[in-house]
């Protein structure tokens, strides 16, 4: 859960949004400075409290067009993720999620060996499909160069309870000390072969 501190807007192409994370009613980071979040322009005094974790997320998504041409654009997702306190955290979790009505229950995934090393891999690619062509359903990507010297991921899951299917890209790395991070990533709809090639292309950050 995030507050929202900020979002501009570039009329239909493009919006920046900036968010600070909470860790919601626990302290689960366990920081020795906990900072109280705020809602409503004041400080929380709700019981839990909520905390507002070290940590800012800009994301800039704009349309990118869509070499195939179907659909006309893919969305590109430009996030830099930056810890604001002078400690060490450890290693971080990144999860890249993807959700897709319950209908869409044929997966698609490239490359299919992993978790691996991102250097035997210039891209990590995944989702999920209505048909068995997979030519109608949503997919997401990103260039492993995201994790320099790093392994990544893609996973399924399916949630009963809320009745979607949902895709994940995912990694790990450190983040210590005050330091920033900047991560892109695509969500493309339409045929899979569109989206498979589309990510075959992402350059190499490396």
């Amino acid at each position: 859960m995030s507050q929202v501190t900020g979002i501009a807007c570039e009329g239909t192409q493009a919006a920046d949004i900036v968010t600070v994370m909470l860790d919601f009613n626990h302290n689960n980071g366990f920081y020795k400075n906990p900072l109280i979040a705020v809602w409503g322009g004041r400080i929380n005094d709700m019981v839990p409290l909520s905390y507002s974790s070290p940590y800012t997320l800009e994301t800039r998504a704009h349309w990118v067009p869509n070499p195939a041409g179907e659909p006309k654009y893919y969305l590109q997702l430009n996030e830099r993720f930056t810890h604001v306190a002078d400690e060490k955290i450890g290693p971080f979790s990144y999860d890249f999620a993807q959700y897709a009505p319950w209908e869409f229950n044929v997966r698609a995934i490239s490359p299919e060996n992993c978790p691996c090393d991102s250097s035997q891999t210039r891209y990590m690619a995944g989702g999920w499909y209505q048909d068995e062509g997979r030519t109608m359903g949503l997919a997401v990507a990103m260039p492993s160069g995201n994790f320099p010297g790093g392994k990544v991921e893609g996973g399924f899951n399916s949630d009963y309870m809320w009745r979607n299917r949902n895709f994940h890209l995912g990694s790990s790395e450190s983040l210590d000390g005050i330091s920033s991070k900047a991560l892109v990533w695509f969500v493309m709809a339409g045929p899979w072969t569109n989206a498979l090639a589309f990510a075959r292309s992402l350059p190499d950050l490396k």
